[in-house]
């Protein structure tokens, strides 16, 4: 299958389905999956050929497949993570609560990320960077549920294999138009469908999966398509994890490709947690030629650095402390990681051993690696940080820091390379620039 996909537990991996983490579904696409999975007009079915409109929509999407070019999508995820709100008994119970009113939302968090569909998979990027850094999602993002395989993976895996077995349901209408809906399985033995198990990225197993999709009786169209592990490894200590698609017709260049619009995935624990990923896509086109693959956590320094400009400026030594006070306002209620942000110095630093000092407000340019809003036990706003260039008297230089662990508010488990995480009991702490933190620059690998 092109692009394999995964599923995995807590840090995901890449290529089709990866799982693991959650957030609350926008009603938007949650009554969409309603109206069209569940709707009860399956009234009065004029007579027609399930099988022969099955076959005419399978040639459909083999033809979006093989016809698509490579092409990048923004993604943005919206993430929750809820606790029950009252007890359950056992998976048969969480997994049939019906509403959220079941649950309290525990944390929230927004991520805004490229990513980029090939042949071989997806390749995934801070929204707005020069080059995709990972083919798996939780190299960028860190920890926390995610999930790939949402472009073609699925759709190959489900609609090109010889062994699946398919099952017409019915009709179903839902906004003036008819849908046939059918039922999918895909065992073991053939599933590319794989579960990342524990914190190593190679421990992962295969899954099988069965699930449910629309077809457009009229133009043949997929619409709709519902994935479901059948059933969790064990490992993930998981009561069921679902994803939800839904489909639209995208312009990329001169012709239109069948593109997801939503995804949501769904994880419910053996705990009575249950964790959502609303997921959705927009500002796709071609994949840009000048765009590059770099297998690593790090992302490039921007193309605004001239190695001539560096020329004349000495290497900030490894040890230098700086310290960086935000510039950039950040509200929780809308900011996103991916986000750039900027900063300066707070005070002026002598360059050791040299006539250079970096005068006080120097420029400072990085990213929100982490926005997150915890809401239990009692608020907080848990912000993450990475600096990536400088202001220098010869020009931008890149810049590789590391936090200074000594600040009040530093938050331990962050592992991110140059990352500093910070939690403040009071949005508005966050929310207004100024807040300032200690730094010291760090060996190119550390």
């Amino acid at each position: 299958m092109r692009g394999g996909f995964s599923s995995s537990s807590r840090n995901r991996g890449p290529g089709p389905p990866r799982t693991k983490s959650f957030v609350r579904a926008r009603p938007s696409l949650r009554l969409v999956l309603i109206v069209l999975a569940a709707c009860g007009a399956r009234a009065a079915d004029p007579p027609f050929d399930s099988t022969q409109l099955l076959r005419g929509a399978i040639r459909l999407i083999h033809q979006n497949i093989d016809r698509a070019p490579r092409y990048t999508c923004r993604q943005t995820i919206y993430r929750n993570r809820y606790v029950p709100a009252r007890s359950f008994k056992n998976c048969g119970e969480v997994l049939q609560a019906p509403t959220l009113e079941d649950f309290r939302l525990a944390s929230s968090d927004r991520i805004r990320l490229d990513v980029s569909a090939t042949g071989e998979g997806e390749i995934f990027s801070w929204a707005g960077a020069k080059a995709f850094q990972s083919d798996r999602m939780a190299d960028v993002i860190g920890g926390g549920l995610s999930s790939s395989g949402d472009f073609d993976a699925f759709l190959v895996s489900i609609f090109a294999a010889d062994s699946v077995l398919y099952q017409y349901l019915g009709a179903i209408e839902a906004g003036g138009r008819r849908y046939a809906e059918y039922t999918y399985s895909i065992p073991e033995s053939t599933s590319h469908y794989r579960v990342q198990t524990g914190r190593d990225p190679h421990d992962e197993k295969v899954v099988a999966y069965q699930g449910r999709f629309l077809i457009d009786r009229e133009n043949l169209e997929l619409k709709s398509l519902t994935v479901r592990m059948n059933p969790p490894p064990a490992e993930i200590k998981a009561c069921g994890v679902e994803t939800r698609i839904v489909y639209r017709r995208v312009a990329i260049g001169s012709a239109r490709f069948l593109l997801p619009e939503q995804t949501l995935l769904i994880e419910n624990s053996t705990t009575g947690a249950r964790s959502e990923n609303r997921v959705e896509y927009d500002a796709c086109h071609e994949f840009r030629s000048e765009s590059v693959f770099l297998a690593s956590e790090e992302e490039p320094p921007s193309p605004a650095l001239s190695s001539n400009a560096s020329a004349g400026f000495p290497e900030l030594p490894a040890g230098l402390k700086l310290q960086i006070r935000l510039t950039t306002a950040i509200d929780p209620a809308s900011a996103f990681a991916g986000d750039p942000i900027e900063g300066v110095l707070a005070k002026a630093v002598p360059l050791p051993h040299t006539r250079y000092v970096l005068p006080e407000k120097t420029r400072v340019y990085g990213r929100l690696m982490t926005c997150r809003e915890d809401f239990l036990p009692q608020f907080s706003f848990v912000l993450g940080i990475r600096w990536d260039s400088i202001e220098t008297p010869a020009g931008r230089k890149p810049l590789t820091l590391a936090p200074l662990r000594n600040y009040r508010h530093g938050v331990a488990g962050e592992t991110r390379p140059g990352t500093g995480a910070y939690l403040f009991d009071d949005a508005r702490l966050g929310r207004d620039a100024g807040f300032t933190a200690d730094w010291r620059v760090a060996e190119k690998r550390e």
